[in-house]
């Protein structure tokens, strides 16, 4: 969808770093154990907390419960959340490889449930991709490496890399590149890792035109 709207192809980076397409057609997926979704989730709704653990699984798009957050929130109608099925925690393949897990919550809780994920001690980076999203990805992940790899499969150079985020899971590619710009609405611990702040991406196009 992205080559046909652009009109030519691209790398492209999904899941946090996580799977990779290149233009030469090939995908490169880095992968951890379903066994860390079927934890969390028992863990979720055995101590009633608000929240839903959500993943693609064998192509299918399945929710740990629907009683919890964001159902009730203006993120989905009640109508999508219908089609999603309920995950089958107890007949899933707990070796299946899979690249990322969504944790839904109250943006006020974020900070809260995200501690009590990163104490479980999974062999997985844990991250957050919006004021409502907690990124569980493989450990041997993010958009810093995978960009790292862009360049050294393209001999690009570290000082030709402009990299534009908003979120936590932008830092790593902060981080690799001389010229990183944070939207101004993100929160400081994101903004202070960038190296210059801008009101919009096309602030940014304008800024490297000059």
């Amino acid at each position: 969808i992205l080559k046909d709207e652009l009109g030519f192809d691209v790398n492209f980076i999904g899941n946090n770093g996580a799977a990779c397409r290149y233009i030469n057609g090939d995908i490169k997926l880095k992968q951890m154990p379903t066994s860390i979704y079927i934890d969390l989730a028992n863990y979720v709704n055995e101590n009633n907390i608000n929240s839903t653990i959500a993943l693609g699984y064998k192509g299918q798009w399945v929710w740990s419960n629907k009683n919890c957050f964001p159902v009730g929130s203006d993120i989905y109608t009640q109508e999508y959340i219908d089609t999603i099925p309920l995950a089958d925690l107890n007949n899933m393949d707990p070796d299946f490889g899979i690249e990322r897990i969504q944790v839904f919550v109250e943006p006020n809780e974020q900070k809260q449930i995200k501690a009590l994920i990163e104490k479980r001690n999974y062999p997985a980076f844990v991250t957050t991709s919006d004021e409502y999203l907690i990124d569980i990805i493989p450990l041997n992940c993010s958009k810093g490496l995978s960009i790292m790899e862009l360049c050294e499969m393209n001999n690009i150079s570290h000082d030709d890399i402009i990299v534009v985020g908003d979120s936590e899971n932008d830092i790593p590619m902060f981080k690799v590149a001389n010229r990183s710009y944070c939207i101004n609405h993100a929160a400081k611990h994101v903004t202070d890792e960038a190296t210059h702040i801008v009101k919009s991406v096309a602030e940014v196009i304008e800024l490297e035109l000059k």
